[in-house]
């Protein structure tokens, strides 16, 4: 499924088009997607880790594609923040890097990885794209917050799906 609904950051939007969105919401929809930021960053790091720990070839290439997905959301993420504040991205701070550092990742835990990040983290990270969108007016927003949250979905499914595998 992640392979027939695959999108390209280049392809999603128009990037030379400016995206207008509602003054009142612009400031609150950056605010919350730069706080997803990191944790977008932190799920390539943890699923692709994750696809060398888990043991069947079918869990190993679909972690391996989540990575590239979360890979797109960081990268589509980080273009357009900036286009709808008109300002920089601020630095995360130092509790945000924390908070996805050291409870997102664990090299000896797969189970709390797929855990923290497909069950929990996925699931948080999705229900705050959908309220997002419920806002925004720009179509250029609402079109890539759809492909992720489609792509989030896949994501939630899977780490129900293999979290027997590593947890009994």
């Amino acid at each position: 499924l992640g392979q027939k609904s695959f999108w390209a950051v280049p392809d999603v939007i128009d990037w030379d088009a400016p995206i207008e969105e509602d003054p009142e919401y612009a400031e609150a929809i950056g605010a919350m997607l730069a706080f997803l930021l990191p944790g977008e960053k932190a799920a390539v790091t943890g699923a692709s880790l994750i696809s060398t720990m888990v043991q069947s070839e079918e869990a190993k290439f679909y972690f391996a594609e989540q990575a590239l997905e979360e890979a797109k959301h960081f990268d589509v993420l980080r273009r357009m923040i900036p286009m709808i504040t008109g300002r920089p991205i601020d630095p995360p701070s130092k509790w945000v890097r924390l908070l996805f550092s050291y409870g997102v990742i664990d090299p000896n835990d797969v189970a709390f990885m797929i855990g923290s990040i497909n069950i929990i983290g996925e699931h948080l990270a999705n229900q705050i794209f959908h309220r997002i969108n419920h806002v925004a007016v720009s179509p250029q927003v609402k079109n890539v917050l759809t492909l992720i949250g489609k792509d989030e979905s896949r994501h939630v499914a899977a780490g129900k799906r293999f979290f027997p595998e590593v947890y009994d």
